[in-house]
C-alpha cells in the first residue's frame, strides 16, 4: 500500500485523518513542526494498527527539499492539512503575516503537490491530492485577511492542478466550517458561529474522514471543493 502524507497531522483534525487512513489500509507519513511528543504518540498508535509509519519534521516557513521525501517513499495520497492564520484585517495587515500565511497555506502545498506529481511514477494507479480548505473562501470577510487570501489561492490551485495534473493525479478540496474549537477562540464564539449555519450544525471529524473516503473511491471526481459547513457557504457576504 502506498503512503499517505498528511501535513500537520500530529494533532487535532490531521491526527484523526491519519488514524482513519491507517485503519483503512494506508501506511502513514506524519508531518509535524513543533509537536514532537504528539507525533511520536501517533506513530505508536498507527503502528499498533499494523501499518508502517514515518515521522517527517518540517517547518513550512523555511525552505525544504520536498522532492526528497516524495522520492524516498511511495506516496499515493497527499493531504494538505497544515495551516496557520492571523486575526488581521485590511487596516492592520502586516506584510510578514501575509507572507507567512501564503507560505504555509498556499505555496508549500503547491510545491509539495508539484514534487508528488513529478515523482508519482512509483505509485500504481491514480495519485490523490486533497487540500483542506475553509468556507471563508466563499465569503467576503472583515477579519483573517491573510488567511483568506492564502486559502482562496489554494482553492484556485486545486482547480488548476486538477486540470493540468490529469489524468494521473486527482486534486480535490474540502472546505470546512466550525469543526473544532480553536485554542484562540472562546467557546461562546465557537458555538455562535457553528449555530449560525443554515443547518445550525457544523460538521464532525468523522464526516471529514467519510468525505476523504468518498473522494478516494470516486475515480471520476477531480477539481471539486466539497463544503462541510452546515450550509454556511450559502451566505457569501457575512463571516462572523
Amino acid at each position: 500500500m502506498p503512503y499517505a502524507l498528511i501535513t500537520g497531522s500530529a494533532k487535532r483534525i490531521g491526527k484523526e485523518i491519519a488514524l482513519f487512513l491507517a485503519k483503512h489500509g494506508w501506511d502513514i507519513i506524519i508531518h509535524y513542526n513543533t509537536s514532537e511528543d504528539k507525533a511520536n504518540q501517533l506513530q505508536d498508535e498507527v503502528i499498533s494498527l499494523g501499518r508502517k509509519c514515518i515521522i517527517y519534521k518540517s517547518n513550512f516557513l523555511h525552505a525544504d527539499d520536498y522532492n526528497q521525501i516524495m522520492q524516498e517513499f511511495k506516496i499515493g495520497l497527499l493531504v494538505n492539512n497544515a495551516s496557520m492564520f492571523e486575526n488581521d484585517n485590511l487596516h492592520n495587515l502586516k506584510e510578514k503575516d501575509l507572507l507567512n500565511n501564503l507560505k504555509v497555506n498556499f505555496s508549500t502545498p503547491l510545491i509539495l503537490s508539484k514534487a508528488l506529481m513529478q515523482s508519482h511514477s512509483g505509485v500504481d494507479g491514480q495519485v490523490n491530492i486533497i487540500n483542506i480548505l475553509d468556507n471563508i473562501i466563499f465569503k467576503l470577510p472583515k477579519n483573517f485577511i491573510s488567511y483568506y487570501f492564502s486559502k482562496t489561492s489554494l482553492a484556485n490551485f486545486t482547480k488548476l492542478a486538477a486540470k493540468l495534473y490529469a489524468p494521473k493525479v486527482r486534486v480535490n478540496g474540502i472546505a470546512l466550517g466550525q469543526i473544532m474549537q480553536n485554542p484562540k477562540q472562546s467557546e461562546a464564539n465557537f458555538e455562535k458561529t457553528k449555530n449560525a449555519a443554515p443547518l445550525e450544525y457544523g460538521a464532525t471529524v468523522d464526516e471529514i474522514c467519510y468525505t476523504i473516503d468518498f473522494i478516494l473511491k470516486t475515480k471520476s471526481l477531480t477539481g471539486q471543493i466539497i463544503s462541510l459547513d452546515g450550509g454556511s457557504h450559502l451566505d457569501n457576504l457575512n463571516y462572523p
